[in-house]
């Protein structure tokens, strides 16, 4: 009898030990199972959480980067191997507040210029400027000719823009460039869902990175910060949703922008082409692949140029694609499988 008395204590006490023992494992191990967002560092360095360091100004009525800054994105590993030696990723601004080399506004007589309008999967967030798809393009091109005449790309993204934002930025500033080819950087972002808004905040917004911000209450423990950490995530995963035929109906709002865009390039005798990027989420059952498809069958009807990246992405699993476990920008694989589609699209083009 006395031993049974005992059973509770000692089972009690065994899982004590137990806890204690997983507790010192993950301790030891580390980073290897614990990730926190990303921090931005200022030129001035100053730092701060995700954002807020090197915000998007206003200036002209344009969303753009503060002209000649820089600022770095910095992570708490280096899973692709990217990242510079301190897990960082550094931005340089130009001029015109848009993170790319500095161009003559001028267009030359000799230059085919090719502008990039886009979001942050553009501006390349957690990527190296060499690696994003605008400067790969770049690179491809280089010695390369259309119609006899050098090629030039710029990158005039900006982060969380949306296509009222691109329209605004090529009446404002493309279109002055004289660019003979637009290109779009579409996002399932940009499609007017609550729905898909919702999803967005999940998977890559601010629900999705404070699920590596555990609870006061269980901070003090790694483990415990890990196990609460795998069931937001599943929930994160298990909760997209797919759009309705009712949503894709009210959506098609932004399709008509979409080509309200394609007709200001074409007045202009400008070329104009959509590059789709979906959200890298469960890519082998893209959850709104409905929309894409949606969006395809649109842009061909107008006969508007679309190349679509989903096929070739599907190829990879989604973390595969990611640069970060905590930031699910495309990495530098999926800038590279973006530019190869732009080469292939321009092949064409290019003179023999």
């Amino acid at each position: 009898m006395a031993f049974r008395a005992k059973l509770p204590a000692l089972a009690g006490g065994s899982l004590l030990v137990t806890l204690g023992i997983v507790e010192i494992a993950f301790r030891i191990l580390g980073s290897a199972v614990s990730h926190r967002p990303r921090i931005v560092v200022g030129q001035d360095g100053k730092t701060a959480d995700w954002c807020c360091v090197g915000e998007l100004t206003i200036e002209d009525g344009l969303y753009k980067f503060p002209p000649r800054t820089s600022f770095k994105h910095c992570y708490d590993s280096n899973p692709n191997g990217e990242f510079d030696a301190e897990n960082c990723v550094p931005y340089r601004i130009n001029s015109a507040g848009y993170r790319d080399v500095e161009y003559d506004a001028n267009k030359p007589l000799d230059v085919f210029r090719i502008v990039l309008l886009g979001d942050s999967f553009t501006v390349g967030e957690g990527v190296p400027f060499e690696r994003i798809f605008a400067r790969r393009l770049a690179s491809a091109l280089e010695g390369k000719a259309i119609r006899g005449k050098n090629i030039q790309v710029l990158n005039m993204a900006v982060s969380g823009e949306d296509t009222d934002g691109m329209i605004a930025l090529y009446h404002r500033a493309a279109s002055r460039l004289d660019p003979d080819l637009v290109v779009l950087q579409w996002n399932t972002n940009d499609f007017p869902s609550s729905k898909l808004a919702q999803d967005h905040q999940r998977l890559i917004g601010i629900q999705y990175r404070d699920s590596f911000r555990p609870p006061a209450i269980l901070a003090w423990s790694m483990a415990a910060s890990f196990a609460w950490r795998q069931v937001r995530l599943r929930s994160v995963s298990s909760n997209v949703v797919s759009l309705t035929e009712d949503e894709l109906a009210r959506g098609g709002t932004n399709f008509t922008k979409v080509l309200l865009l394609s007709n200001l390039v074409r007045s202009r005798q400008q070329e104009f082409a959509v590059l789709v990027f979906p959200e890298l989420v469960r890519l082998e059952d893209y959850p709104y692949a409905n929309l894409v498809g949606r969006l395809n069958t649109f842009l061909a009807a107008e006969k508007i140029p679309a190349i679509n990246l989903l096929p070739d992405l599907a190829r990879h699993r989604d973390r595969d694609l990611w640069v970060h476990e905590t930031d699910h920008h495309p990495n530098g694989l999926a800038h590279e499988i973006a530019s190869q589609a732009l080469l292939r699209y321009l092949s064409t083009r290019i003179d023999p």
